[in-house]
């Protein structure tokens, strides 16, 4: 979202300020994290997950369709939704670690669970660019979009007391 989404609006014609505009308005709901932890404390971390997952990536896919049927506007308001929606993953994803890790494990999970997080941020941006390789840039809006669907679905498989 950061990085394709001011690309893709500069391409579209838009200004970079909008570009910016549109980055940050998407990450205007992080102000919302602390009902995001409400909700799942209410629904259940695996359904506030599911959803969340499953909405980002539903709008992102959406978002991806709209940039290839040159929609902009329409492609801009979805991928914003998407980062909305994600959101709730953002504030809600370091749940299942520290519920599945007993509170003197921790210390020591602690570096196992951040060298996952810095593969996830090395391994998506090199799959998106050999997609970028092949594909125009929307792709990669629906190819991060099949991901959040397929996390969605191994969201599922979390146990229903979280």
């Amino acid at each position: 979202y950061f990085i394709y989404t001011p690309i893709y609006v500069a391409n579209a014609g838009y200004s970079a300020e909008a570009g910016g505009a549109l980055v940050s308005a998407g990450l205007a709901a992080m102000l919302l994290v602390r009902v995001w932890g409400w909700v799942g404390q209410t629904i259940g971390m695996r359904n506030l997950l599911t959803i969340a997952c499953g909405l980002t990536g539903t709008l992102s896919i959406g978002g991806a369709a709209a940039a290839f049927l040159q929609h902009p506007r329409t492609c801009m308001a979805l991928l914003c939704f998407a980062a909305w929606a994600a959101t709730a993953i953002d504030g809600a994803g370091n749940v299942p670690f520290l519920r599945a890790v007993r509170h003197f494990e921790r210390v020591h999970m602690t570096s196992v669970f951040m060298t996952f997080r810095h593969v996830g941020a090395l391994a998506i941006p090199g799959v998106l660019a050999l997609v970028l390789w092949v594909l125009p840039l929307p792709a990669v809006f629906a190819t991060g979009g099949m991901m959040a669907i397929f996390m969605a679905g191994l969201s599922r498989f979390l146990p229903r007391g979280l």
